[in-house]
């Protein structure tokens, strides 16, 4: 942990200088090589992924996972590597479109890069890696959104529905993106209706809504595990933990300059936001989640920028602080399993 707390706060400070090329490529790459080269004990779901990728190797693809993930497995198994190799693989290409995204579309990369460890997702990659390289693909997406291309965006879609069948929910941001959300009364009142209505649906509702999208994996979501639903210690966390990040969009949301609330990332970070709240009772709604607060790295530099204190780097100082909090509460109850932290000594 001392480690990880080490290199938060050297990145903290290195997010409050002027963007530089070389850093945020140095960044990248640490970033690949801490989520490349960890042994099969940092993660909670490496090992399982250890064994797909030796069961496809071995026996060939069979319809699970995804198929643009088996099927590199499956070809990956002609040229005789190790999981380590196919792990580092896996890491190299999140990593680089996580970090070719936030050169090309945040005005302050070094702070994107930054608030992907903060918020998080660094350590995500190393629990659930398939999800996070399919929303490092929809982030490009939703960049190329951004700029105007549909077709682009659809295409990225797709990609990530082959990694990662969850990912066909990206499509709401096509229609989420023609919302005039400039009216923050209605956004108050789409917050507090998305809470309450995440605390009263049922299992049961929650998978004839879903089956019909994303199929089995509609059950999986609520079942994996002992119990899908949250039990009542933990659905008191969450509820807290949906408070936390409404209480930070709402700052935002506040203070921010009135264009900034019609911009493309501004309302995938409200989808973000929402759908925590919506699937707060789901012990793996945040697997949802994630699909949109990735927006996130891109827009807190945006509101860095575009807010109305009288010194902007105020709203960063705000984003920074919660983000702080979130960060070293979910590191020190380790979170995702990545303490110890170990290198792979190994193929």
């Amino acid at each position: 942990m001392a480690a990880f707390t080490i290199l938060y706060c050297i990145l903290f400070v290195a997010s409050l200088g002027k963007n530089n090329r070389f850093l945020i490529w140095l960044i990248a790459s640490t970033y690949i090589l801490l989520l490349g080269l960890r042994a099969l004990t940092v993660g909670v779901d490496t090992v399982t992924y250890s064994e797909i990728f030796y069961d496809i190797t071995t026996y060939g693809y069979n319809g699970y996972p995804e198929p643009l993930f088996g099927y590199t497995i499956e070809n990956l198994a002609h040229f005789n590597i190790e999981y380590i190799s196919f792990q580092f693989l896996l890491a190299l290409f999140t990593i680089i479109l996580v970090s070719h995204t936030c050169s090309k579309f945040s005005p302050a990369p070094i702070k994107s890069l930054f608030l992907f460890l903060a918020l998080y997702f660094l350590f995500y990659a190393m629990n659930v890696s398939r999800q996070i390289l399919a929303v490092s693909v929809l982030l490009m997406g939703y960049g190329l959104l951004y700029k105007g291309s549909i077709l682009k965006f659809l295409g990225c879609v797709g990609i990530a529905t082959m990694i990662h069948y969850i990912s066909i929910f990206a499509l709401i941001v096509l229609i989420f993106r023609k919302v005039n959300i400039t009216n923050r009364l209605r956004l108050w009142l789409i917050l507090a209706a998305s809470f309450a209505i995440g605390l009263i649906l049922s299992d049961s509702l929650i998978i004839r809504m879903l089956t019909p999208i994303i199929g089995n994996y509609a059950e999986y979501l609520l079942n994996s595990g002992s119990n899908g639903f949250r039990e009542e210690s933990r659905l008191l966390l969450a509820v807290i933990l949906c408070l936390f990040w409404t209480t930070l969009f709402v700052l935002i949301t506040l203070s921010s300059k009135k264009h900034l609330l019609n911009n493309l990332w501004f309302k995938i970070y409200l989808l973000g936001v929402i759908t925590n709240n919506l699937t707060l009772r789901m012990e793996l709604g945040l697997r949802v989640t994630m699909l949109f607060s990735i927006a996130q790295i891109i827009l807190f530099p945006l509101y860095t920028i575009n807010n109305k204190f009288s010194r902007p780097i105020y709203g960063y100082y705000i984003v920074s602080l919660f983000a702080t909090l979130f960060f070293f509460l979910f590191l020190s109850n380790n979170s995702a399993g990545i303490l110890p932290y170990h290198f792979a000594t190994s193929n």
